[in-house]
């Protein structure tokens, strides 16, 4: 267990489900991944990600049970299972009773292929969680000091996190999604620098230091286009091809849906709605004027506004916060047309804090129909979102590897 003055560690290990997994699903059904070229190798491959998928969806089953369901014959779903067990994806756990006293061999997705990882970094808080192909949690660890910290700080945070995950996880980690609360470069891996952010002490490349050892991809992203891409897929945006979800916290961000996907622009800064400017000031630098603000003047003080808007929803403190970001959120709305505003942050537990921007919010909509709601997943969205990515990454890794 990672301690020292700065930070509180908990660590959780259990066999569980993680609450934001999604059932697992390809992007096209298996029954269209029929390659150009329909070698024997090539339907063969087919064959076996229909039953993979299966297992990866259901849970153990036997040969007979996925044949029915892939719509497979008995003797291809036996030469699927040959195949996927001879390359150590999926292994036999058990028999199970069958018709006439018979007896049918049960398969899983082999425990010791592989897991993925989903790591998330904002002021005050680290976040690890490593998940199997199927999305049950094999391992979950976070560190809190709930203040900003120093590079040096984080990064001894996170190396105790990362020592214990590597302690209690034995199996290849097969691909992994890092979230931080900073821009990242739109096609590539890099961490941007802006004036005044509010997260400087992330602004490092920590898979180059943490994940070295993972054998398949590593993608770096913005926690709002994380949280955005974890709404749509098991939040509230489920189905929803374009809304814009907000982030009040430390910082000010945004993160851009259009067409079903997160656009992050030319150089990865769509979104940073807290860099919008008025008479030459940009949005965080006069919600920072307003004085409620942590130690050193960059970001703003969560607490505090908690406090001010449990107790003082409508003193002018909260009505000159609560004006500013409206008229930032509605000019951003009205640029891009989103069918919801969806707002995420630690304010969103505050009633009065979502009521009144709300309220403030809808004159700057250019459509009133326009749905102003609050995120499904809170905080753990950038994780989850991550954790999604990670795992479509692996398992797309597996069946471009596949048989090679």
């Amino acid at each position: 267990m990672l301690t020292n003055s700065f930070f509180q560690c908990r660590a959780l290990r259990y066999d569980g489900e993680d609450p934001y997994r999604r059932t697992p699903a390809l992007t096209r059904s298996p029954h269209s991944l029929a390659p150009a070229a329909s070698t024997p190798q090539a339907l063969a491959t087919v064959t076996d990600r229909r039953f993979f998928e299966h297992l990866r969806r259901n849970g153990p089953s036997s040969r007979a049970a996925i044949a029915a369901a892939a719509g497979l014959s008995k003797p291809t779903a036996s030469e699927a299972a040959t195949r996927l067990t001879e390359a150590g994806l999926i292994s036999e756990t058990g028999q199970s009773a069958g018709p006439r006293g018979r007896t049918a061999a049960i398969y899983d997705i082999a425990p010791g292929y592989g897991h993925t990882l989903a790591v998330a970094v904002t002021t005050g808080r680290a976040q690890l969680r490593a998940t199997d192909l199927r999305g049950s949690v094999v391992g979950d660890y976070q560190v809190s000091s709930g203040t900003p910290q120093t590079r040096d700080q984080l990064e001894s945070a996170l190396s105790g996190l990362f020592a214990e995950y590597r302690r209690d996880v034995s199996t290849p980690c097969l691909a992994a999604g890092i979230s931080q609360a900073n821009p990242v470069e739109a096609a590539g891996q890099a961490v941007l620098s802006l004036p005044n952010a509010p997260f400087p002490e992330g602004q490092w490349n920590l898979s180059e230091r943490f994940l070295g050892d993972c054998r398949g991809p590593v993608r770096v992203d913005n926690d709002v286009n994380w949280a955005a891409l974890a709404e749509r897929e098991s939040g509230a945006m489920r189905g929803v091809e374009d809304f814009l979800m907000v982030y009040v916290g430390a910082g000010i961000g945004a993160s851009l849906v259009m067409g079903g996907e997160v656009r992050r622009g030319s150089h990865g800064i769509a979104g940073e709605i807290a860099y919008l400017r008025q008479n030459g000031r940009s949005l965080m630098e006069r919600l920072l004027d307003l004085g409620i603000t942590t130690a050193g003047g960059l970001s703003l003080d969560m607490d505090r506004y908690r406090g001010l808007f449990t107790e003082q929803p409508d003193s002018p403190a909260a009505d000159d916060f609560l004006e500013l970001l409206g008229e930032a959120i509605g000019n951003t709305a009205t640029l891009s047309d989103p069918a919801a505003v969806v707002l995420s942050g630690p304010l969103v537990d505050c009633p009065a804090f979502v009521d009144r921007l709300r309220v403030i919010l809808m004159p700057h909509l250019l459509d009133s129909s326009t749905l102003v709601t609050v995120s499904d997943l809170g905080t753990e969205g950038p994780l989850a979102g991550a954790s999604l990515h990670a795992r479509d990454a692996a398992v797309e890794g597996i069946w471009a590897e596949y048989r090679r």
